[in-house]
């Protein structure tokens, strides 16, 4: 907005210079007869400066702050009945697109402080489930208790930012659209939680995955108790989405979490419930414990760990009675990724 006011007032007085210009060249016989020289830099100037003169005399109000937008309808608040408990809790919760029916009573439970993973397959309805929730979209039937609905940040499935702010000046607006007092402390806070400290170009030119550490910044700007991300590491490269899943991981203990994903290995690394999303109805939910140990199976083990002679770990492990051991040299692929392609740079 400040680039776009320079450029216009620039442009407004070249075009007062080239008139004036121009009327000291013309000769006095080509002039329209009536007004002469003086009278038409008279006009010249008078018109470049009524606009300013009719701002500053009737564009503002003279008398007191501008008046409060109003409170939202009762109506719109009685969508989410209050009860107290859970974050987030939905029971039977059902929505349709005409005949096809999405949802078919949804019931989740959402404990607070958790970071709770909401899975399932593409199509699912996970989208469409958060879009209810959020009041996007009408329900069919179905309470979506929100005790915090007025204390939430949404990160949808599909951001849209003002390409020529930066991520500092984005979340500065957003503090104060979200009224929050300590604007520039808050910024701050965001902008190193999500890592963009020292990021100066406009959004316009940042990654993908910069965008949407932005967009979470974004959601907890304004310190809420539940925030909800739709997709939040979809179609980001394993650099990226590791960076995004670190910055979820860090709201752990600042706010309740509840993020849509289709990639176990995104809910196994952040998150500690999770609910599986199949045919509109939660068919599993609990902690990650409770989940692998009702369908996993409870003999295989995992272990992470240096060893200068693979080989030779493998047969101790064999001849200590282990099964089925399986080791690999090769790390974890987005950590050797990520190693190499800081050793390019």
């Amino acid at each position: 907005m400040i680039y776009a006011a320079i450029t216009l007032a620039v442009a407004q007085v070249t075009l007062l210079v080239v008139a004036l210009t121009v009327l000291l060249r013309t000769p006095t016989d080509r002039l329209s007869k009536g007004l002469g020289r003086w009278g038409w830099a008279a006009v010249i100037i008078v018109a470049n400066l009524i606009g300013p003169i009719l701002f500053l005399t009737l564009g503002r109000e003279r008398t007191g702050p501008a008046a409060a937008l109003p409170a939202p309808a009762g109506h719109l608040i009685d969508r989410f009945p209050s009860t107290g408990g859970a974050p987030l809790r939905t029971r039977a919760l059902r929505k349709s697109f005409r005949d096809h029916v999405v949802l078919d009573g949804v019931d989740l439970d959402v404990p607070a402080g958790s970071i709770y993973g909401f899975l399932g397959p593409n199509g699912s309805g996970k989208t469409t489930a958060l879009r209810t929730i959020m009041g996007f979209a009408h329900a069919d039937s179905g309470p979506v208790d929100l005790p915090a609905r007025t204390d939430i940040g949404h990160l949808p499935d599909v951001s849209a930012f003002d390409p020529w702010l930066s991520p500092a000046g984005y979340l500065r607006l957003a503090a104060r659209l979200s009224g929050v007092d300590d604007v520039e402390e808050r910024v701050a806070e965001a902008l190193d939680l999500s890592g963009l400290r020292h990021v100066r170009r406009p959004i316009g030119g940042l990654s993908r995955g910069m965008r949407q550490r932005l967009g979470i910044a974004q959601a907890l700007i304004h310190t809420p108790q539940l925030i909800i991300l739709d997709e939040p590491t979809s179609a980001l490269d394993p650099i990226a989405r590791g960076e995004v899943l670190d910055t979820i991981a860090a709201l752990r203990g600042r706010a309740t979490v509840f993020f849509s994903t289709h990639s176990m290995a995104d809910v196994e690394r952040v998150c500690d419930h999770a609910a599986f999303l199949g045919g509109g109805r939660i068919i599993a939910a609990g902690t990650l414990t409770e989940l692998v140990g009702r369908y996993g199976d409870p003999h295989q083990v995992t272990a992470t760990f240096h060893s200068p002679d693979a080989a030779r770990t493998g047969q101790l492990l064999e001849d200590a009675g282990f099964r089925d051991v399986h080791l690999t040299t090769a790390g974890r692929l987005d950590a050797a990724f990520a190693t190499a392609l800081e050793g390019s740079r």
